[in-house]
Protein backbone atom coordinates (compact mmCIF):
# COMPACT_ATOMS: atom_id res chain seq x y z
CA UNK A 1 0.00 0.00 0.00
CA UNK A 2 1.66 3.51 -1.14
CA UNK A 3 0.91 6.40 1.22
CA UNK A 4 -1.58 8.57 1.10
CA UNK A 5 -1.28 12.19 1.39
CA UNK A 6 -3.94 13.46 4.10
CA UNK A 7 -6.97 14.69 2.30
CA UNK A 8 -8.36 18.43 3.76
CA UNK A 9 -10.12 18.12 7.26
CA UNK A 10 -13.52 16.18 7.07
CA UNK A 11 -12.92 15.51 2.88
CA UNK A 12 -12.17 11.56 1.67
CA UNK A 13 -10.86 8.98 3.89
CA UNK A 14 -8.80 8.33 6.89
CA UNK A 15 -4.98 9.03 6.36
CA UNK A 16 -3.93 5.15 6.58
CA UNK A 17 -0.50 4.13 6.67
CA UNK A 18 1.48 0.86 5.63
CA UNK A 19 2.15 -1.14 8.88
CA UNK A 20 6.19 -0.57 8.46
CA UNK A 21 5.74 3.14 7.98
CA UNK A 22 2.82 3.41 11.07
CA UNK A 23 4.46 4.94 14.34
CA UNK A 24 4.56 2.35 17.60
CA UNK A 25 1.30 3.10 19.00
CA UNK A 26 1.13 3.76 22.74
CA UNK A 27 -2.43 4.94 24.47
CA UNK A 28 -2.54 4.43 27.86
CA UNK A 29 -5.59 5.77 30.22
CA UNK A 30 -4.90 5.22 33.84
CA UNK A 31 -7.00 5.67 37.10
CA UNK A 32 -6.14 7.83 39.86
CA UNK A 33 -4.12 5.20 41.48
CA UNK A 34 -1.82 4.95 38.49
CA UNK A 35 -3.18 1.49 37.34
CA UNK A 36 -3.71 1.44 33.76
CA UNK A 37 -7.33 1.18 32.92
CA UNK A 38 -6.80 0.55 28.83
CA UNK A 39 -4.01 1.28 26.42
CA UNK A 40 -3.20 0.48 22.70
CA UNK A 41 0.04 -0.76 21.69
CA UNK A 42 1.65 -2.51 19.08
CA UNK A 43 4.76 -4.03 20.83
CA UNK A 44 7.41 -5.24 18.61
CA UNK A 45 7.08 -9.27 18.53
CA UNK A 46 3.29 -8.97 19.91
CA UNK A 47 1.69 -6.96 17.18
CA UNK A 48 -1.17 -4.62 17.74
CA UNK A 49 -3.29 -5.29 21.06
CA UNK A 50 -5.34 -3.57 23.27
CA UNK A 51 -4.68 -3.93 27.42
CA UNK A 52 -8.29 -3.59 28.93
CA UNK A 53 -9.82 -5.17 32.03
CA UNK A 54 -6.40 -7.33 32.59
CA UNK A 55 -6.09 -8.76 29.21
CA UNK A 56 -4.42 -8.54 26.26
CA UNK A 57 -7.11 -8.16 23.11
CA UNK A 58 -5.83 -8.38 19.42
CA UNK A 59 -6.56 -5.01 17.91
CA UNK A 60 -7.27 -4.62 14.14
CA UNK A 61 -5.77 -1.66 13.29
CA UNK A 62 -7.18 0.34 10.49
CA UNK A 63 -6.13 4.17 10.20
CA UNK A 64 -4.84 6.20 13.40
CA UNK A 65 -8.22 8.13 13.19
CA UNK A 66 -10.08 4.65 14.23
CA UNK A 67 -7.14 4.10 16.77
CA UNK A 68 -7.94 7.48 18.30
CA UNK A 69 -12.30 6.56 18.01
CA UNK A 70 -11.57 3.40 19.97
CA UNK A 71 -9.59 4.46 22.85
CA UNK A 72 -12.27 7.51 23.23
CA UNK A 73 -15.46 5.04 22.93
CA UNK A 74 -13.53 2.64 25.60
CA UNK A 75 -13.32 6.14 28.05
CA UNK A 76 -16.57 6.65 27.55
CA UNK A 77 -17.42 3.14 28.54
CA UNK A 78 -15.26 3.61 31.80
CA UNK A 79 -16.75 6.56 32.12
CA UNK A 80 -20.40 4.97 32.65
CA UNK A 81 -21.50 6.74 29.68
CA UNK A 82 -24.56 4.89 27.96
CA UNK A 83 -23.48 3.20 24.91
Amino acid sequence: MAYQKPAPAGVGPPLCLPRLLAPVQVLPLHGKAGEQLVAYDNEPGKGDHRHYGGRDEVYDFISVHQLVADFEADIEILRGAPR
